[in-house]
């Protein structure tokens, strides 16, 4: 079993290391529960895997085996992904530091790209959502405007750039399922595209 002191250590190891990459992994388990896409996701934004399955193998070895999502902490009774996600979102500089990433990711989109993002702005979904945007589930929406106007390249394009996170992936299809928006996106959603 695993205790929330374990946890914030973990986090604060990262932190003090500057593994980034490894924090917004587990970011992404977070929100994902578990699913089975958020590394297809992080492959997408830093190009590997490598630094993903490291942060979960390291959230493994404490927990003492293979996560589920589902996991509950022996001290304080809560949901790890639930704590993971609280400390994580309440760290103004791990926030700080990956919105500047999505921030220096969003210059190099394409016209494509852009236009979808504007669009689903435009669609409403994102502004309806106020500043919780990023707790909500917007796969059937997003899915929807993906596949009338876009291309599987200009998705995996707007996954990569940070402004979005996909939980789940079906090769098959080539499809992503769940998406969220990421605390450290959620403001440059409305500062960049989704200007009233």
């Amino acid at each position: 079993m695993v205790t929330r002191i374990e946890i914030e250590l973990l986090i604060n190891k990262y932190l003090q290391h500057r593994e980034y990459e490894k924090l917004d992994a587990l970011y992404m388990w977070s929100l994902c529960q578990g699913g089975s896409g958020f590394c297809v996701n992080f492959e997408l934004k830093y190009g590997s895997r490598k630094k993903c399955l490291e942060a979960i193998r390291d959230l493994e070895k404490i927990v003492g085996r293979t996560l589920t999502g589902f996991e509950i902490t022996e001290d304080t009774g809560e949901y790890l992904v639930e704590i993971i996600r609280e400390l994580l979102e309440n760290n103004k500089h791990i926030i700080d530091t990956l919105r500047q990433e999505v921030l220096n990711r969003i210059v190099k989109l394409s016209q494509s790209a852009k236009r979808l993002v504007l669009l689903l702005c435009r669609e409403g979904t994102i502004l309806l959502r106020n500043l919780h945007a990023y707790e909500l589930i917007l796969d059937k929406i997003i899915n929807k405007v993906f596949r009338k106007f876009s291309t599987f390249e200009v998705v995996k394009e707007i996954l990569s750039s940070g402004l979005l996170i996909a939980c789940y992936w079906t090769p098959r299809d080539e499809s992503f399922h769940i998406f969220h928006i990421p605390k450290y996106a959620v403001e440059i959603w409305f500062e960049k595209f989704c200007k009233c």
